[in-house]
C-alpha cells in the first residue's frame, strides 16, 4: 500500500471499517491470486513482513559519541515476524508469530538480540511445518477450530516490563511471560485461577503510582474484563462487565478517577464466524448503534455510564484527562477522551 492510499484510508475511517482495509491484497480473487500478487509486488514496505527463519542472535555495536546520559538500560520492542509458514502467507499484518526485542545500552555501547516468543500455537505449527490454527484476519486451509482463545495466541502486539520479567502481549488471550534477560518464554500468565484464559488487553495503562490498569474483550460473549495490578506485580481486582452488542475494542483510557472504553459500531456476529469468517471479518458495521462511551469509577466498578456518541471509529487513544466545571451547587467531573476529533463525556456529579 503506497502512503498516500494509506492516508487516504485513515482519512476515511469514519466512514467504513478500517481493518479491512488494511490487507488490501486480501481480496475476493481467492489465497492462490492473492498470493501471487504479493509476490510479485515490489512495494518497499514487503520487507517489513520478510520472515526471519529463526532468532536473532545476540549482537554488539559501539556508538561513536556518546548518548544522553538519562538513555540507558533496556529497551524491549514486540512486534508480528513470522508471515508465512509451509508456502502459505498470512492475509493481514496482525496475524504473524511475535517476535520480542532487547536492546540493552551501557554508555556506547549496544547489545541485540531477537526471539520468537514460543506460544503453544507457534510451538505446534513450527513442527508440524504449515499453519494449523485460524488467526485474526486469517483462515488457513485445513485450519483446525481452536480450543481455547490461547490456542491462537500470537503474543505480537505490546510488551509491559514487570519485576524482573516481561510481559508479551495480544489482546485475545493470556499475557505471555517472557525473562527480561535472555528473552526465554516462561509460559502464560493466570493473574489468578479462574482468570485463566481470559483476555489481557495489549495496551495496559500505568498511574503514576505504578498502579496498572487493563482490560479485555470476549466478543463472542459480550464480556468486559476489568484488571487493577498493583506496582508490585500483585492482581489487586477483577471483575467481568456484561456489554450488548461487544465491539472491538483495542484501546481504552485512564483519567484520575476513571476508565474510559469508546467502542466503536464495529460488532462481533457469531453468525458470520460461525460461515467460516475470519474473527476480523465476522465484525459488521453497525452504525444505528453510535460511538458508545462506557465511562467506570476507578475506586467502584459498579458506578458505570453509557453515553453515546455519533457513529465512528478508533483503535487508540491518545490522552485523557478530567476537568472540574464549576455549577451553583459544587461542581461536575468532566471526563474528556482525546481521539479525532476531541469528544468529552460529562459522567458523574461529584
Amino acid at each position: 500500500m503506497e502512503r498516500r492510499e494509506l492516508l487516504r484510508l485513515l482519512a476515511c475511517a469514519g466512514a467504513l471499517p478500517l481493518l479491512s482495509r488494511f490487507a488490501p491484497l486480501a481480496s475476493a480473487a481467492g489465497t492462490e491470486d492473492w498470493q501471487a500478487q504479493f509476490e510479485a509486488a515490489r512495494a518497499p514496505w514487503k520487507i517489513g513482513f520478510a520472515t526471519p527463519p529463526g532468532d536473532l542472535p545476540l549482537t554488539r555495536a559501539t556508538v561513536r559519541g556518546r548518548f544522553p546520559d538519562a538513555v540507558s538500560g533496556t529497551l524491549f520492542r514486540i512486534g508480528p515476524a513470522g508471515h508465512d509458514l509451509g508456502g502459505e502467507r498470512y492475509h493481514h499484518w496482525f496475524d504473524g508469530d511475535g517476535m520480542v526485542h532487547s536492546l540493552a545500552i551501557d554508555g556506547t555501547d549496544v547489545r541485540h538480540q531477537g526471539r520468537y516468543v514460543a506460544t503453544p500455537k507457534r510451538v505446534a505449527e513450527t513442527r508440524a511445518g504449515r499453519r494449523l490454527y485460524e488467526a485474526f484476519g486469517t483462515v488457513p486451509p485445513g485450519a483446525e477450530p481452536p480450543t481455547s482463545a490461547d490456542s491462537i495466541n500470537v503474543a505480537n502486539t505490546s510488551v509491559l516490563p514487570l519485576q524482573g520479567e516481561v510481559l508479551a502481549l495480544w489482546e485475545g488471550g493470556s499475557a505471555t511471560r517472557i525473562d527480561a534477560r535472555t528473552l526465554d518464554t516462561l509460559g502464560l500468565k493466570t493473574w489468578r485461577a479462574d482468570l485463566a484464559g481470559m483476555p489481557f488487553s495489549a495496551h495496559p495503562k500505568v498511574d503514576p503510582d505504578g498502579t496498572i490498569w487493563n482490560f479485555g474483550v470476549s466478543a463472542s460473549q459480550g464480556l468486559l474484563a476489568l484488571y487493577e495490578i498493583g506496582a508490585d506485580g500483585a492482581l489487586r481486582r477483577a471483575a467481568v462487565v456484561p456489554v450488548a452488542d461487544m465491539p472491538m475494542v483495542h484501546d481504552f483510557a485512564v483519567t484520575e478517577r476513571h476508565l474510559v472504553f469508546l467502542m466503536p459500531p464495529l460488532v462481533f456476529d457469531s453468525k458470520r464466524k460461525q460461515a467460516g469468517a475470519s474473527f476480523l471479518d465476522a465484525h459488521v458495521w453497525r452504525p444505528e448503534l453510535g460511538m458508545r462511551a462506557l465511562v467506570v469509577d476507578k475506586q467502584n466498578w459498579e458506578q458505570r455510564q453509557l453515553l453515546t456518541l455519533p457513529a465512528g471509529f478508533l483503535f487508540h487513544v491518545g490522552n485523557a484527562w478530567e476537568e472540574d466545571t464549576p455549577r451553583a451547587r459544587g461542581s461536575t467531573s468532566t471526563t474528556c477522551a482525546r481521539t479525532t476529533p476531541t469528544r468529552c463525556s460529562r459522567p458523574t456529579a461529584r
